[in-house]
């Protein structure tokens, strides 16, 4: 029954941003795309640019195929999509510090008033109403993401209940002592977010999964990078037979999340040597790991982007 329990709570969580995504999409219309036409040539404010819309729409993937789409119809090239997709990649990290806020804990009112799984039901009945009372679309779609949000704070609520009791069994201590292994750990990662095709959804499962207290740094970072690494699996489907602008994003996106993960596992298993990771991780661990993960990367690949962008337009033409 646990298990039909983390089903079921993983459902609400998938169903909620998809909710979520659906109503900020709606209510934006074509101001995405109208901003993404006209995004500056400056590195900087593409990165700022793609951390902002990506922190707004909840969805990293949806920005890279808006992308596609753009330079596909030739409206975009792949030098401005490029710092975009680097801001993309800081952005989603804004959905994994919203559920961590669901793990605070405390007595005090003001406190508690910013755990989101709190607010969750309030916010959720409010929605309700925008969409049944109002006959205005801005309204309804307000309600729309208003409803996703508390359909994703509530799967959180159901899967770490459901996890607290699952951790107790011999197959679950199985499982996760699989994770021990970094190189398991990270394919486990990748093939959860390619499955589910979104990281942030990966990421909250990850969370749900450090509320039992079974989940070490030493499973966590690798399970993060793979977790990166699969969020990728969207852009290759999108310019599947897409031309060669579509293709240098795409390109652009898996080096950008591979190369992070190597340099990354490298520094791990340097640590390794100097520090215990067995320790426990937390939710908040897992956002600053995985925000960490991102504006490193930026800062390495940043300096590098024009010779990046000079190898991938001799390596697809």
């Amino acid at each position: 029954m646990d298990i039909l329990g983390f089903i079921g709570g993983l459902s609400f969580f998938l169903f909620g941003i998809n909710v979520m995504e659906t109503g900020l999409k709606n209510l934006s219309g074509d101001k995405i795309k109208n901003l993404l036409l006209n995004v500056s040539e400056s590195n900087l404010k593409g990165i700022a640019f793609g951390t902002g819309i990506t922190a707004l729409i909840q969805s990293s993937s949806a920005v890279t195929v808006s992308l596609i789409g753009l330079a596909e119809a030739e409206f975009l090239n792949f030098s401005q999509s490029s710092a975009i997709i680097m801001g993309a990649n800081i952005g989603t990290c804004v959905t994994a510090w919203i559920i961590s806020l669901s793990a605070i804990e405390s007595n005090r009112f003001l406190i508690h008033l910013f755990n989101p799984s709190a607010l969750s039901p309030v916010i959720g009945f409010i929605g309700i109403f925008f969409i049944i009372l109002s006959k205005k679309i801005k309204r309804q779609n307000t309600g729309l993401i208003m409803i996703g949000f508390s359909l994703v704070m509530s799967g959180i609520t159901s899967m770490s209940l459901s996890m607290e009791n699952i951790a107790d069994t011999d197959k679950f201590s199985d499982f996760v002592n699989l994770f021990k292994n970094p190189f398991f750990a990270i394919i486990f990662g990748i093939i959860l977010t390619a499955v589910i095709q979104s990281s942030s959804a990966s990421i909250g499962i990850l969370q749900s999964l450090c509320e039992t207290g079974a989940i070490s740094f030493l499973s966590a970072v690798p399970i993060i990078l793979g977790q990166n690494i699969g969020t990728c699996i969207t852009a290759v489907i999108a310019c599947l037979g897409s031309g060669k602008e579509a293709s240098k994003i795409c390109f652009f996106q898996i080096l950008f999340n591979v190369s992070g993960s190597a340099v990354w596992m490298l520094g791990y298993f340097v640590i390794l040597n100097f520090i215990n990771l067995s320790i426990n991780i937390s939710p908040i661990g897992i956002s600053v790991i995985h925000t960490l993960f991102n504006l490193s990367t930026v800062l390495m690949i940043l300096p590098l982007k024009k010779r990046i962008e000079n190898l991938t337009e001799i390596l697809i033409g």
